[in-house]
């Protein structure tokens, strides 16, 4: 749950841009305070009035690495108010156990609007635990949002649920033999465990079991893996358009691979592929990157993905082509060219984005964004958004 979503401002209902008529952010830090304030309002349009979000926040360091903090994010349009406000703290030492690292921490959110009641249950929290170490990692967390929980400017996967999650990785370093290889990583199990926190039903569950993997001391990545997971669905889901999945618990298992190399290289490969079982059918998946770095100042990233599903309901499969150029004419002049077409949506979605830092302290940034449709073979401009943005840093 990220309690505070940016993108949540300046888009309506319907993901359609919203005008801001100004904004003002101030941020700070005294001693081993940190504070950060925000306020933006919105221009009234069909689907929503003129509308205020301010923010606040706050942390303060405690000893040489824990912290505590609190922040509250606020809502007003046309005399009614939300806010979404919390607190969280981490205690961190490097010295558990004759200098073993140990983080333990957790946060807690209240959601209330003031066109309604106090709601008790409109709550949500996450506590955890993590032993971060060389050889050995373990890290286990618990986090619950009941259905009253309902944050209007944050960023939430999921909604009413409770999940439990553990994961061990034993992570030894060869001493005599095989000395190309930098660590091992093995891990004997990765659980998230979520209910309906409602009705206690299963929501979804997933094991991993990460039969082998390493890391060589030249920089490449090689891993095997297999999964067992389930999802409960409580009314059917249409995965794809005419495909529905009906109402039922489905476990099934499924296997991967990975491997990659150095990415400082100059050219550079990830690939991963998964397949096996998946609902009522079977699924096949791959995902690869190339990255070139051709010169100092210019960067090509190629990447391909590809999904092929088959279930006795309807079979379909996908293709998602993307580049990346990242250039850089100066150290004061980079941007990037980002071009992504995916076979579901019959989309090509076109990014441009230039940095200019004319001094140390300012920074002024402009983005171009143009859609095509693509399901008649013809490249029809669909939208397309033009942003500039000015940032200037000063010291009081």
């Amino acid at each position: 749950i990220v309690p505070f979503y940016t993108r949540r401002i300046g888009l309506n209902e319907n993901f359609e841009p919203v005008p801001i008529i100004a904004g003002a952010r101030l941020l700070g830090k005294e001693q081993n305070s940190t504070f950060g304030l925000m306020s933006i309002q919105t221009a009234e349009d069909e689907t929503a009035p003129s509308t205020n979000f301010s923010v606040a926040s706050w942390r303060h360091d405690v000893g040489k690495q824990s912290v505590i903090g609190a922040m509250t994010v606020n809502k007003f349009a046309e005399g009614r108010w939300h806010t979404t406000t919390g607190v969280n703290g981490r205690y961190s030492t490097a010295n558990f156990m004759g200098g073993r690292n140990l983080d333990i921490g957790g946060a807690y959110i209240q959601t209330y609007n003031s066109d309604q009641s106090f709601e008790e249950k409109a709550f949500a929290y996450r506590a955890f635990v993590s032993y971060p170490n060389d050889r050995l990692f373990i890290f286990a967390s618990v986090q619950q949002s009941p259905e009253e929980f309902s944050p209007e400017v944050a960023l939430q996967r999921r909604t009413n649920f409770r999940e439990y999650f553990a994961t061990v990785n034993l992570r030894p370093r060869p001493k005599k033999r095989l000395m190309w290889i930098r660590q091992f990583d093995f891990t004997p199990g990765t659980i998230t465990y979520t209910l309906y926190d409602d009705t206690g039903m299963l929501q979804s569950f997933e094991y991993g079991l990460g039969l082998f993997g390493f890391d060589t001391r030249s920089g490449e990545q090689v891993s095997f893996n297999y999964q067992v997971r389930a999802e409960g669905l409580i009314e059917d889901f249409e995965i794809f358009p005419e495909v529905v999945i009906p109402e039922a618990t489905y476990w099934w298992n499924s296997w991967s691979a990975n491997f990659s190399t150095f990415s400082g290289r100059t050219l550079s490969l990830s690939t991963n592929f998964s397949f096996g079982e998946f609902y009522t059918g079977e699924t096949f998946q791959n995902r690869t990157n190339l990255l070139w770095r051709a010169t100092k100042n210019f960067n090509l990233n190629l990447r391909y993905e590809k999904n092929v599903v088959d279930l006795p309901e309807g079979g379909f499969d996908t293709d998602l082509i993307g580049t990346r150029i990242e250039y850089a004419l100066t150290p004061n002049i980079f941007g990037s060219l980002l071009n992504q077409w995916n076979s579901a949506s019959n989309e090509l979605n076109i990014n441009f984005r230039l940095q200019v830092i004319p001094k140390i302290g300012t920074d002024l940034f402009l983005i171009i964004n143009q859609i095509y449709d693509t399901e008649n073979g013809d490249f029809d401009p669909e939208r397309g958004t033009i942003l500039a943005k000015f940032i200037w840093r000063f010291v009081v």
